[in-house]
């Protein structure tokens, strides 16, 4: 990538994982107008999948869709197996979200294949986490617990790697989906300590802390639980409406006595928080 664009999508990644989303999305654009100004392909087919993933955060699914049908048609003239498969596990993930659960399954194992053959962990982690989500959300949690576990042994050695959390939110969500309140309460501990002091990835604490803020729903604690919830709020940023949506409907409008809680003008009604 040529070297402005490089050091724009730098920054823009740091912008989105700290939850301001609306300057990532903005050096991305103009990251893709120098891509495009020098002939950078490869550059341009991952801008597009960064801009595409912005977008599946606000929930705007048909600027996704056509800006990964960009770098798609991109990816078809060039011989770059890592771009491919970064598009193809972008597109499993529009699927995901969309709950497009068979066409979601269909891109993470054709992605899966892609980076196993390339020998990428951490895009092999990705994939086998996003199998395991749709296994758990179908309510087959014997076929998603090899997958997550796979995972977490791959990201295991890379604890403070984005990738590591998303493994830990996903085995909680099975934990939580299985009953199993204990274990997802250990999960999220660790992941909370994890990232206790990873500055830079403030929205994957955020969405730790509203997992664990449902876990002290169910144990009976209310006062922890808005306050877990309370701190997800101040370190999401614009980054998921989704998440502001889940947190600010589960405080209410004056929980436990604490002030009122803003509500967001990009927050959309009625969606689940979703993963990095």
């Amino acid at each position: 990538m040529h070297g402005c664009a490089l050091a724009l999508s730098a920054l823009a990644f740091v912008d989105r994982i700290r939850g301001n989303c609306r300057q990532a999305s903005a050096r991305y654009k103009q990251a893709l107008e120098d891509c495009r100004r020098c002939g950078e392909r490869i550059g341009e087919i991952d801008v597009l999948g960064s801009l595409a993933q912005i977008e599946m955060d606000w929930d705007h699914f048909d600027e996704a869709r056509r800006l990964l049908g960009e770098a798609s048609v991109l990816c078809g003239t060039l011989k770059a197996a890592r771009a491919i498969a970064q598009t193809e596990h972008r597109l499993a993930e529009l699927y995901l979200r969309m709950g497009a659960y068979t066409f979601a399954e269909q891109s993470f194992r054709s992605a899966l294949a892609m980076v196993r053959d390339g020998g990428d962990l951490v895009g092999e982690a990705y994939a086998l986490t996003g199998l395991g989500i749709i296994r758990t959300r179908r309510g087959q949690y014997s076929l998603a617990e090899p997958d997550l576990s796979a995972a977490f042994g791959i990201t295991r050695y890379m604890p403070r790697n984005l990738v590591h959390g998303r493994v830990l939110l996903s085995l909680a969500e099975l934990h939580l989906a299985r009953g199993d309140h204990r274990n997802a309460g250990t999960v999220i501990a660790e992941g909370l300590v994890t990232f206790s002091e990873t500055r830079s990835a403030l929205v994957m604490r955020a969405r730790l802390l509203e997992v664990r803020a449902r876990i002290e729903e169910l144990a009976g604690n209310p006062s922890a639980a808005d306050a877990a919830r309370r701190e997800a709020l101040v370190l999401s940023g614009d980054a998921d409406p989704a998440l502001f949506v889940a947190l600010t409907e589960a405080l209410g409008p004056h929980p436990h006595g604490s002030p009122e809680v803003p509500v967001s003008p990009k927050a959309v009604p009625g969606k689940p928080p979703l993963g990095v």
